[in-house]
């Protein structure tokens, strides 16, 4: 019995022995692949044993011999997996590597302007009237052109430092079949401002400024039409 128990345990410290020799050290760095600097504190996986670098991008994790999917993370970089074998008769494996940068996120698109901004503009451009057509003086050549002049620029600017807006400014000219193909943002801008003022009083034009742009139909009505109305060309 005693031989059989002695035995049995020789049997039992050999396979111990033998599955502690099957046991791999995998080490290696982790670094950037465009610049090669380390990466610390990015996680490198393999089967289910998890670490972390060190300061200089470096693990180290002891696995069986097998196959097993190795994968790396870090903040800031895309995700990296590998397929790897793990094979007899090795004690360390060295595998580094190659995070590559994830791409940026792609830009917010701006938000609309405020009703209470769109607002501001067309102020600008009544107080441009206004300043330059002053009540109960017959105006001149030079002073409607001046005031014309005022307003549109307001208007420009609206469109100009606006995307969005400027997209709906597009969008009318085309509409009402003006061809800007060619133009540059100045010019479209001009073009849609001078439209505007000049069609203030059609209905279309008066629900584009109301629905598009966010104007209220009451200040529309007693404030930007009636100043419009002073420098129309004709």
């Amino acid at each position: 019995m005693k031989r059989v128990l002695f035995v049995s345990l020789l049997l039992l410290l050999a396979l111990i022995a033998g599955c502690g020799q099957r046991i791999v050290t995998v080490e290696g760095k982790v670094s950037d692949s465009q610049t090669g600097d380390p990466i610390t504190g990015a996680v490198v996986k393999i089967g289910d044993r998890e670490v972390k670098t060190g300061a200089e991008g470096e693990y180290k994790i002891e696995i069986p011999v097998g196959s097993y999917t190795l994968k790396a993370r870090a903040s800031g970089y895309s995700s990296y997996t590998s397929q790897i074998d793990i094979k007899k008769g090795v004690q360390e494996v060295e595998i580094n590597i190659q995070l590559t940068p994830a791409p940026p996120p792609p830009p917010k698109p701006p938000a609309p302007p405020s009703p209470e901004l769109v607002k501001e503009y067309f102020q600008y451009a009544v107080k441009a009237i206004n300043n330059a057509l002053p009540e109960g003086v017959e105006p001149s050549e030079d002073q409607i052109a001046q005031a014309q002049t005022g307003a549109s620029a307001a208007l420009e600017s609206l469109f100009l430092d606006n995307p969005q807006i400027f997209q709906k400014a597009m969008e009318l000219l085309e509409e009402k079949g003006i061809d800007t193909s060619k133009a540059s943002d100045i010019e479209i801008a001009r073009t849609a401002a001078g439209y505007i003022i000049n069609h203030i009083e059609d209905e279309d034009i008066i629900e584009y400024v109301v629905q598009e742009l966010g104007l209220s139909r009451e200040f529309l009505e007693d404030t930007v039409i009636p100043a419009f109305k002073r420098i129309q060309w004709q």
